[in-house]
């Protein structure tokens, strides 16, 4: 199983470095969104690394000789073969050895490692979610909470129950919250159509679910933990991820409107730390994007 597990990982490996080289070269020919479902097909082949391994049904089988033919053992005989059980017994310590086998220590290490990197980012989450708890408030500004029923109308979404709280440490604004989503903004003054833009933002990732594509991204992470290539391909597809959305943002948008929401990213990436959590959405994808 563990062997299966990093035949796996290592091709996905190539494709990651297939897909990566594939983007860099002919991504802008294509709308951001086709590279998120691209990375979301490879998340599920890495999400799946244990293969059943089917038996060939032309496979023939070596016929099995039937008791009724192997003749009954003499006196001799079966005194001889008792002999040689209490004989060969001493060497069940031969068998509790091997019970610490390559596969078995490679395995152990491999479920510590799953263990520790889960626990961790689980730890982290929990932790991020107390820091809102205590240092958050929902918003009261009837003119924020009226541009937000009217965001959440235009998206499709009036209906669904999302609140809207004001972070007092710094953070870009982002989606968090599976059962009751929130979405978080920070308290500093944003212009109401940059606002209106932000809101819109983060309301075509809850429409789109990918609060859970990054639990789906945790969990893959988790499983290839040792894997250098799966840690690079998280970023792309974070990136990918924010990229698609504004995209789907900006969509029919004219230069004036694109110009404006490249000022309010401009405006909040001059914080160069930001809190957030493996469980949530963020605005940009950092500086570099």
């Amino acid at each position: 199983m563990i062997y299966a597990l990093i035949e796996t990982s290592l091709t996905m490996s190539l494709i990651i470095a297939l897909v990566l080289v594939f983007h860099h070269f002919f991504g802008d020919k294509y709308a951001a969104k086709w590279r998120y479902y691209i990375w979301f097909a490879v998340l599920i082949g890495l999400l799946l690394p244990f293969r059943p391994d089917f038996e060939h049904p032309l496979a023939i089988k070596a016929p099995v000789a039937s008791e009724s033919v192997i003749p009954a053992p003499t006196a001799d005989v079966s005194d001889s073969m008792s002999k040689e059980i209490v004989a060969t017994t001493p060497n069940q310590e031969i068998a509790t050895s091997d019970f610490w086998s390559v596969p078995l220590i490679i395995f152990s290490i491999w479920l510590a490692g799953f263990i520790i990197f889960l626990a961790y980012n689980v730890w982290k989450h929990y932790r991020f979610l107390h820091m809102i708890r205590r240092w958050s408030d929902p918003v009261t500004d009837k003119a924020i909470l009226t541009l937000f029923e009217k965001e959440k109308e235009t998206m499709g979404v009036a209906s669904k129950r999302i609140a809207i709280h004001m972070c007092a440490f710094e953070i870009s604004p982002m989606l968090i919250g599976f059962r009751k989503p929130i979405v978080l903004l920070p308290n500093k003054p944003i212009d109401e159509e940059e606002l209106a833009l932000i809101l819109r933002h983060e309301l075509v990732h809850y429409k789109r679910k990918d609060l859970w594509v990054n639990t789906l991204l945790l969990l893959v992470t988790a499983i290839h933990w040792f894997n250098p290539a799966v840690y690079v391909m998280g970023k792309a597809v974070q990136n990918d991820c924010e990229e698609s959305c504004d995209e789907a943002l900006l969509q029919g948008a004219d230069i004036e409107k694109r110009r404006r929401y490249g000022e309010a990213i401009i405006g909040l990436i001059r914080n160069k730390d930001v809190r957030r959590t493996a469980l949530s959405t963020n605005f940009y994808g950092g500086k570099g994007h």
